[in-house]
């Protein structure tokens, strides 16, 4: 585990704690009421393991790094 949270690999994704870089299109998936629908509703603009200690993890695709 990284000082700002876990990091897992699997062999076709990365799932890490948000990055500064995952932070707005992040806030736009938490934000919008149909795409959040699946992850208990809209939430706040708020989340990061060094504010909280627990956060929502970034998913990126290895082979894309999307």
């Amino acid at each position: 585990m990284c000082a700002a949270g876990p990091e897992l690999q699997t062999a076709r994704l990365t799932l890490r704690p948000l990055r500064v870089e995952d932070f707005e299109p992040s806030a736009a998936i938490m934000a919008d009421t149909e795409a959040a629908r699946f992850i208990a509703g809209p939430q706040v603009r708020t989340g990061a393991w060094h504010l909280q200690g627990f956060s929502i993890f970034s998913v990126i695709e290895r082979a894309t790094g999307r």
